[in-house]
This record gives structure tokens, C-alpha cells and sequence, in this order.
């Protein structure tokens, strides 16, 4: 899969975006979320550090519970900016 990433043209990417993350993520470099998100083409994009999110499992009943809400939260307020209620 990151190897499939590297080779996308983020530019010609056009739909409504949300990057969440957490600079306590140790799976992934988070500079290349960072970097990817600037190239994006799409005029409806957002990019949030979840600084509240303690590693890569941002959200689930099982393995980070405590920032599920969080996450939910994030992902209605994204749709609720770009018109989808």
C-alpha cells in the first residue's frame, strides 16, 4: 500500500478530504501525511493533529475507546463544512 501511495498524483485528486492524525504515531512517518495533504488538489481538504490520540489506532471499541468520540466528532464537523448534514 505505501509503495501504491508514493505513485499517486495527489494534484489531480478533486473530492472533499479529511487527514486526521497524531504526531504520536510511530507506525507512519507523519511529515509525508503532512506533505501529501499540501499537494492535494481538492478545494475542500482539512488537516488535523489529533495531539488528544495516543498512537496509530485513532479510534474502535476495542483498542482506543477513550478517543473514539473524538474521532466522530472530527468527521461530522468536516461534513457538516462541506454541506453534508
Amino acid at each position: 500500500l505505501v509503495e501504491y501511495v508514493k505513485d499517486i498524483s495527489f494534484e489531480k485528486i478533486q473530492v472533499p478530504s479529511l487527514y486526521l492524525y497524531t504526531e504520536k504515531d510511530t507506525v507512519i512517518d507523519t511529515n509525508e501525511i503532512v506533505k501529501k495533504f499540501a499537494s492535494l488538489g481538492s478545494k475542500q481538504k482539512k488537516l488535523r493533529n489529533l495531539n488528544d490520540v495516543p498512537d496509530h489506532v485513532m479510534a474502535g471499541d476495542i483498542r482506543s475507546p477513550a478517543t473514539t468520540p473524538l474521532l466522530h466528532s472530527e468527521i461530522n464537523r468536516f461534513l457538516n463544512e462541506i454541506g453534508i448534514k
